[in-house]
């Protein structure tokens, strides 16, 4: 059946519409990204879309750094962030519907193939500070209950000596701290990590 429509401002309905751009969405994304680094020499990070610019900054001159607001305010800051982390232990049949999703995921990869790395990123010492013990305690146990294989980089180890010039705010890195991370991932995984 013939497509109509009698909108005055639209272009008639393009031949094989549903074969199009707009219904094939694998091929919209890639198209998208593509464009997106394309017009960023290739790189995520970039002049339009910093890293700074997307820091949860919970201290009171938006303007200023991590690294450049006060210990109070930086302890400040992570027990805000911690407190909304932490509160995630008390929803138990939400994190066994993770597990199961994780368990059912891990099986795919591994039928076809793939090995998958799971990592724990460095976070700021403040933040640190006020994680509960027991959020290790239970990554570590549903990690050990996983019948697919894996690999594990705890990059708090590896990132020993990261301060607070290396992030943006209580747990995510900056450019330098980015860096400083991505060697860290070099000096591991050397086979697997481009030379660049």
């Amino acid at each position: 059946m013939q497509a109509v429509h009698h909108a005055s401002l639209l272009e008639p309905p393009p031949q094989g519409f549903y074969r199009s751009l707009v219904y094939d969405m694998p091929r919209l994304h890639e198209q998208a990204i593509y464009r997106f680094f394309d017009a960023h020499g290739k790189d995520y990070w970039n002049n339009s879309w910093k890293r700074a610019a997307l820091r949860g900054c919970l201290w009171s001159d938006k303007k200023k750094a991590w690294k450049d607001i006060t210990p109070e305010e930086r302890d400040r800051a992570a027990r805000i962030r911690v407190q909304a982390h932490n509160k995630c232990l008390r929803y138990h049949a939400t994190l066994q519907e993770n597990v199961r999703l994780l368990q059912s995921f891990g099986v795919w990869c591994q039928e076809r193939g793939i090995q998958l790395v799971f990592l724990i990123f460095p976070v700021s010492e403040s933040y640190d500070r006020y994680l509960d013990p027991q959020f290790k305690k239970t990554y570590y146990e549903m990690l050990g209950g996983f019948s697919f294989p894996f690999e594990l980089l705890d990059l708090m180890e590896q990132a020993k000596g990261m301060k607070d010039a290396h992030f943006n705010d209580t747990d995510h890195l900056n450019d330098l701290g980015a860096q400083r991370l991505t060697m860290a991932l070099k000096a591991v995984l050397p086979e697997r990590v481009a030379d660049k």
